[in-house]
């Protein structure tokens, strides 16, 4: 996203890798993505919530122009907005559906919670995004920011 030097670690989520001991000692939640941070000083930071990992970096490298300045403005609302948004409650709706479709033994798969939240997400969250979309090019308007990475999923 930003084109600076990240290693890039894969976590193999089908076979279970963030349970490990090691990955939980990352993030509890066993969730990904996890970004590690090194700090000039020697210390390290880990941030384990993808909207923050997001705003972060885009604010971390301004001359990219992945966000909009902050401070109070509409632009900067609308960017806070779309980068939760995608975040949360459509991450929320994308994971249930992976989880009882793919993750889960057989056995505990819920077929009714996946059809739910995929007739959710394309009942109402595509829709918003296709008027953003029919409006200006990028979520946020005329110019890409880090509020369009997550809107490059579907479900269908």
């Amino acid at each position: 996203m930003v084109g600076d030097a990240f290693e890039v670690e894969k976590i193999p989520l089908y076979e279970a890798a963030q349970y490990s001991a090691e990955f939980i000692g990352l993030n509890p939640n066993h969730c990904v993505p996890v970004l590690e941070i090194r700090w000039d000083d020697g210390q390290s930071q880990v941030m384990i919530e993808s909207a923050a990992m997001v705003a972060f970096l885009a604010d971390a490298y301004p001359e990219r122009g992945l966000a909009p300045p902050p401070g109070a403005s509409r632009e900067r609302a609308d960017y806070l907005q779309m980068i939760q948004f995608g975040s949360t409650s459509m991450d929320m709706m994308l994971s249930q559906v992976r989880i009882h479709e793919h993750m889960l033994p057989q056995s505990e798969r819920d077929p009714r919670m996946a059809a739910r939240y995929r007739k959710k997400f394309l009942e109402e969250v595509e829709p918003q995004l296709a008027r953003r979309l029919e409006a200006t090019p990028y979520v946020c308007g005329d110019t890409f920011t880090a509020a369009d990475r997550p809107y490059s999923v579907s479900v269908a």
